[in-house]
């Protein structure tokens, strides 16, 4: 017998878990990558996580053992969304749905979400997040620390609690959707991002246009010189860059690569 991918002698669906276990399961998440390593990713602290509740779903030994040890195979999930996938994957457990099924799940749920926390929350939210309050700090606005902290305590300790009750409830349902959907998600944030700060670089040269006061303005914060013309020129490259993601099917990769290429061209003629 190999430990993980034997199926469960007690098939009888377990008891829903109650709150307070899931709570319990969600507070424990915040030291699952305190084991990460080369080896086995996150499942050390994965497995830790969620052992509460798995003993609470198998009361047959042998059953407990197969679980423990599908979870303590390569593991590798997000930071922010790591108890949606514990949710989904506790909901499998709780019908007891075969163990190589929620491994796979499991899984490719936590890829999906990986990739999706890069694109969505660290390539867009955060770099939009810190333009808009450096902005903030330039104008002596000091509400910039407050809000920085909110967004923070939102992402990393409520979202927490909220996701892995959504993923229980959910269960395998949330993964179809995902799955279904990764794709045009991370298109979409793509394309989101560029258009926004793009935008903001606009806005940002028609303040200065009518105010002259460049303290407020974020095309100085990412261009030391707050100038309409430089305004024009970002959303031109904005607009391009929609297009070219939009209509021609561009990659993100390709796009940086025209923007480097952009920029050497105009380094070079500022020059001459």
């Amino acid at each position: 017998m190999v430990v993980g991918t034997t199926p469960y002698q007690d098939r009888k669906e377990a008891y829903p878990l109650d709150r307070k276990t899931l709570r319990r399961t969600a507070l424990r998440s915040f030291f699952m990558h305190g084991s990460k390593n080369s080896e086995t990713g996150t499942s050390i602290g994965w497995t830790w996580a969620i052992a509460p509740a798995l003993a609470r779903i198998h009361t047959d030994e042998q059953d407990l053992s197969t679980s423990l040890g599908q979870n303590l195979e390569y593991n590798e999930t997000s930071h922010l969304f790591c108890t949606l996938v514990m949710g989904v994957s506790l909901a499998m457990e709780a019908q007891k749905c075969d163990p190589a099924e929620i491994r796979s799940v499991r899984t490719s749920l936590g890829l999906a979400l990986h990739s999706l926390e890069k694109t969505a929350v660290f390539g867009f939210v955060f770099p939009w997040l810190l333009t808009v309050l450096n902005a903030m700090i330039s104008g002596n606005n000091y509400l910039a620390p407050v809000i920085y902290g909110a967004v923070l305590l939102v992402l990393t300790v409520i979202l927490r609690f909220v996701l892995i009750n959504v993923g229980y409830r959910q269960g395998a349902r949330i993964f179809e959707k995902i799955a279904r959907d990764e794709d045009r998600l991370k298109k979409a944030c793509t394309i989101w991002g560029v258009f926004t700060i793009g935008a903001l670089i606009g806005v940002s040269g028609v303040h200065y246009w009518f105010t002259g006061n460049s303290a407020l303005s974020t095309n100085s914060l990412l261009s030391g010189n707050a100038s309409p013309a430089f305004a024009v020129l970002g959303l031109g490259v904005t607009l391009l860059l929609y297009h070219l993601l939009t209509r021609k099917n561009w990659t993100l990769g390709r796009c940086v690569w025209l923007l480097v290429l952009i920029a050497l061209v105009f380094g070079f003629l500022s020059l001459l």
